[in-house]
């Protein structure tokens, strides 16, 4: 005589089959994540970015630390905590110093509202520039219009060259007012300021001309006694952009 299974157990497992079907079909029915790697790999943010930046101010950080203002050609202004230790140029060991231009590797640990040199190689310095008081102030004038105002990404690599450009002119022994004045003119019209309809047609006739060929012509093509004009004409220009646009140096 064969053995039966109780009625009540076979109540239960057609009751527990059942249940394990519909939770398949439940589960198939409900939609996906259009994204297969979200649920395996969560976002994070890129923790490094290389970068090629120049020093436009640096400063003490505690003991062990230097807070650098640097320009990047990536992204524009940035600010960058480095350990006082040296780093490679041609074979020797340095610490980054005002006005070189450093390429580094930078990381964040949280999301970019910190940043930290990791690493970092001098790619070349501008030893002239702190040969002579004037030419130190002028370059720190327009070091400090650079770094302290915003610039929008697109605009970084135009604004980098356009630092190399006046520091090279520094560097070679320029006029220091001069190459300021045509440093900030270009600044100025490059970030959309009207600077030719509003500063330079404001001026006096005899300083409008005089501004227009100090702004124009190259550097070697200037007589001695039109480039006596040009620290009058750049802090005029500085004022206005402070004055007017509100920029900070």
């Amino acid at each position: 005589m064969g053995t039966s299974i109780p009625a009540e157990r076979t109540v239960r497992f057609v009751r527990l089959t059942l249940r394990r079907l519909n939770n398949v079909v439940i589960s198939d029915l409900q939609p996906r994540d259009s994204n297969p790697l979200r649920s395996t790999f969560p976002y994070t943010s890129v923790p490094y970015q290389s970068v090629n930046a120049f020093v436009l101010a640096r400063e003490s950080s505690g003991e062990s630390m230097l807070r650098l203002h640097l320009f990047t050609r990536e992204s524009g202004p940035l600010v960058a905590y480095r350990r006082r230790r040296p780093s490679r140029t041609a074979g020797a060991t340095v610490t980054p110093d005002l006005f070189d231009r450093i390429e580094a590797v930078l990381e964040t640990r949280n999301e970019g509202r910190t940043w930290f040199v990791k690493e970092d190689t001098v790619s070349r310095r501008f030893p002239g520039i702190g040969r002579a008081y004037e030419t130190l102030d002028y370059t720190s004038r327009f070091a400090r219009l650079v770094s302290r105002n915003p610039c929008p990404e697109e605009a970084a690599p135009r604004l980098f060259r356009d630092v190399e450009t006046a520091f090279s002119a520094w560097e070679a022994g320029g006029p220091p007012a001069l190459v300021f004045l045509k440093a900030l003119y270009l600044y100025a019209r490059d970030e959309g300021f009207p600077v030719r309809q509003d500063w330079l047609q404001g001026l006096p006739a005899a300083r409008r001309a005089s501004a227009t060929a100090l702004i124009r012509q190259p550097l070697a093509e200037l007589p001695g006694a039109a480039r006596g004009q040009a620290e009058t004409l750049a802090d005029s220009l500085q004022a206005w952009l402070r004055d007017h646009h509100e920029l900070r140096f």
